[in-house]
């Protein structure tokens, strides 16, 4: 956790840290342009992929790298897209969980996620991500969000969410889409999210004996 600035109020902070990266490191090395050719979410039969190249950092297990799993004849190279895609809501629905769990949050505590950044501005990941989480995902309008969180800790202090909601009424944070979970989509990925923790785990075990044992 990380103190905010403001008594009594901490950060709840993880990072899938190489999440973007990954996704920019796919498109350079297999040259795939999902501009230029979009895909519609597919399923991907059982292939996964553990984005954790260079190591996890949450928790932090260092000895893990990348892998696909569950490779068969069919899968395309919009399969293994959609799989690394997918793969970075898994591991945000388990850092969801795991903030839910420290602070004893009900299971429905939590009904939408505001979100910003490069990986935001891809509507097939923003679908995906909502759909994994079972929440509304709201994608904020881009402002240097940095610069007003200090403007408004320096200006209004502890009543800094006076001054937030100002600059709400104001239109200087708003938001530019609203993706909401499909319930078809939902269910499908229910089946899939306790298998890809399993084969995270799994994995790790053998990473862990090659890169250290």
């Amino acid at each position: 956790s990380i103190f905010s600035g403001i008594d009594g109020i901490y950060y709840n902070l993880s990072v899938v840290a190489v999440g973007g990266y990954v996704y920019s490191w796919f498109k350079e090395k297999f040259n795939y342009d999902d501009k230029k050719n979009p895909v519609q979410i597919k399923d991907t039969d059982g292939l996964y992929f553990i984005p954790h190249i260079g190591g996890r950092s949450s928790p932090s297990q260092p000895y893990y790298e990348g892998t696909w799993v569950g490779i068969k004849w069919h899968h395309d190279l919009d399969s293994f897209y959609i799989s690394l895609l997918e793969s970075i809501g898994y591991e945000f629905n388990y850092v969801l969980n795991w903030v839910k769990e420290i602070n004893v949050l009900k299971e429905d505590s939590i009904r939408e996620i505001k979100v910003i950044g490069g990986g935001s501005k891809n509507s097939i990941w923003n679908s995906i991500k909502s759909n994994i989480l079972n929440l509304k995902y709201l994608v904020m309008k881009e402002v240097p969000f940095e610069i007003i969180g200090s403007f408004l800790v320096a200006k209004y202090g502890s009543n800094f969410k006076e001054g937030y909601k100002q600059l709400i009424k104001d239109n200087i944070i708003s938001i530019d889409e609203e993706v909401y979970p499909q319930k078809e989509r939902v269910n499908f990925y229910k089946k899939h999210i306790d298998k890809y923790i399993k084969v995270v785990d799994k994995i790790g075990k053998i990473y862990c004996d090659l890169n250290i044992g």
